[in-house]
Parts: structure tokens; sequence; C-alpha cells
């Protein structure tokens, strides 16, 4: 009898785990990625949240002057549901790589790896201006950080 209530107890509590990490699961990938790239040409590190679609437009046709190979199809997005955040990095790293989102205390945390040269490569540094288009909840508006991780590129 009681070998059955504790098989039924440890049965009860493997679904539970089950299905919170689904439900974790389900709101750590509720995005879009647009686009990225690494010629912006915006120089300055800034992030602007886009929410409609002439802002959108508007960027796309900027991104699109400085590097043809981001033209396509449009991009549409549900801005009744959606945003879209546009991240700039700057000039001063040497690409960005998005990593992961995590919501954390109702905040949309956007996880992205900067690499940047060490000092030992004098003569390898990029002239570039990385981005990244993610559409995301439109509830995160105003609740979301852009969370930077420096990872040094070692040269021979």
């Amino acid at each position: 009898m009681k070998k059955d209530f504790l098989t039924k107890l440890l049965i009860t509590i493997l679904l539970l785990v089950c299905i919170v990490s689904s439900i974790n699961a389900q709101k750590n990938s509720n995005y879009r990625i647009l686009r990225e790239g690494n010629n912006s040409n915006i120089y300055n590190r800034k992030v602007i949240s886009i929410t409609n679609q002439i802002q959108l437009d508007s960027l796309i046709l900027e991104l699109n002057k400085s590097d043809y190979s981001y033209r396509k199809q449009k991009d549409t997005v549900d801005f009744k549901k959606k945003f879209v955040i546009a991240y700039f990095a700057g000039s001063s790293n040497n690409g960005i790589k998005f990593d992961q989102i995590k919501i954390e205390k109702d905040i949309l945390n956007i996880h992205i790896k900067v690499f940047s040269f060490s000092a030992n490569c004098r003569n390898s540094k990029l002239l570039v201006s990385p981005f990244l288009l993610i559409e995301v909840d439109k509830q995160f508006l105003n609740l979301f950080n852009i969370l930077e991780k420096t990872e040094f590129v070692e040269c021979n």
C-alpha cells in the first residue's frame, strides 16, 4: 500500500516537472529573428522598439542600402500582438551572435554574444556594424533588456 502511494507520488511529481519544463520552454521560445547581419551602417550602439509596419519598412530600406544581400521578401509583423526590437551593436566590436531569450521576473532578457579581437590581434580588426531585428510579444514593449556578453577572439 505504501509502495503504491510512493509510486503514484513519484509519477505525479515527474508529470509536474515535465509540464513546468514545457511551459518554460514555450515562454523562452516565443520570438522570431527577422534579420541579422554585420553591415547596418549604424556606428553607435542603440536599441529601437519598432511598433508599426511603416517604421519597420523604413528601417529595412536603410539596411538594404548598406548590403544588397538583405533584400528579400518584405518582412511583415502582426503589430497588434508583436513588436520588433532593433539592436545595433555599433562599430566597436567584431560581430555579434544571438544567444538566447529568457523571461525572468516578467522581463524579457535577450542574450547576445559580442565578439572582440584580443590585444594580440593588431591587424585583424574588422569594420563592421552588426545588427539584429527580432520580433517578440507586445507585452514586453517596455519590459526587455539586451544583455551583452563579450567573447574575445584569440589570434595566432
